[in-house]
């Protein structure tokens, strides 16, 4: 079984940024920081920013939109 570390990883070379969302509903993954720091710790250059996605009562919050900045 693929570690989650490297799901995100493969995700993040396949579409450039991955959300804590994305990581759910996608893999499964409810720990994305975790995975995000094991990643760092390899020396995997990611960075991240707060963006703005709607509530389900409409109102906007903030969440983590990693980005890879460039491979090994």
């Amino acid at each position: 079984m693929e570690t989650q570390a490297k799901q995100v990883l493969e995700h993040l070379r396949r579409y450039d940024h991955i959300t804590s969302m994305e990581a759910i509903e996608k893999y499964g993954i409810t720990r994305l920081a975790a995975c995000i720091y094991d990643l760092k710790k390899l020396g995997h250059e990611i960075a991240k920013e707060f963006i703005s996605v709607p509530t389900r009562s409409g109102k906007n919050t903030y969440v983590a939109k990693y980005n890879l900045q460039s491979e090994n």
